[in-house]
């Protein structure tokens, strides 16, 4: 394989998935990360577009292969995506936020904007994955098995990480990830979760009120007074038959 050709992938492979793959998700953190996140998306569109227009002038100089005769319309894809990407630096002159007001109570012109920016740039990385993939295949046939899985399971892995980074960071955020539960205090449990069967038929100490007490004290003396007569009546029926 020709060094000029291995550049090229390797220039494009790291302006898409090092550069303009990153700059995305950090469009999305904006609202969170506020002006620091749109530095890094705007930095990171930038160095990418940068690091794209070199490959491609190295794809232009040295392959003798007219692009619109490379296989699977790599070629024409290419300059397709860049194209697109070019305009996506209209950005710059964006139309100025309401700060405050949701996208709905925004002036239609950054209402399309925010629209537009963020379709053609969702478009512009699809394709530009995409194209990625087909330069690996075409690159198959120039070089060594190895060198393809290396660079192919190189772009996997960073199409999974971000994702699975932004996952967890927005469930970080809304508190949402599993958190070891606390152990309750005895006082915190319910009464029926202290309760045993032996104790459960029984009225509970502290709902007894002074009135409860004084009509329970009421009703023994009034027992023990009946005791006391049957025991007056019986002493008498027995004098009686006694005599």
């Amino acid at each position: 394989m020709q060094s000029s050709e291995y550049a090229h992938g390797i220039l494009m492979s790291v302006g898409t998935f090092g550069f303009l793959y990153v700059g995305a998700f950090a469009a999305k953190w904006i609202p969170q990360g506020g002006a620091k996140m749109l530095i890094v998306h705007i930095a990171s569109q930038v160095l990418g577009l940068v690091i794209l227009t070199v490959g491609l002038i190295v794809g232009c100089q040295r392959f003798t292969t007219p692009y619109w005769h490379v296989e699977y319309s790599h070629g024409s894809l290419g300059f397709a995506v860049m194209a697109l990407a070019y305009f996506q630096g209209t950005g710059f002159l964006r139309p100025k936020k309401a700060d405050g007001k949701p996208h709905r109570e925004q002036t239609w012109a950054r209402r399309v904007f925010e629209l537009g920016h963020g379709g053609i740039g969702k478009l512009v990385l699809a394709l530009a994955i995409l194209n990625c993939f087909t330069g690996l295949i075409i690159m198959h046939s120039f070089t060594t098995g190895d060198t393809v899985a290396f660079w192919a399971g190189l772009c996997v892995t960073m199409i999974i990480v971000l994702p699975v980074i932004d996952w967890a960071y927005h469930k970080l955020r809304q508190g949402d990830l599993p958190k070891k539960r606390a152990q309750p205090e005895m006082t915190d449990l319910p009464r029926h979760a202290c309760s045993s069967p032996l104790s459960d038929g029984l009225p509970s100490l502290s709902r007894i009120d002074s009135n409860e007490t004084k009509s329970v004290s009421g009703e023994v003396q009034g027992v023990n007074g009946e005791i006391a007569d049957g025991i007056k009546k019986t002493k008498s029926f027995l004098v009686f038959k006694m005599v």
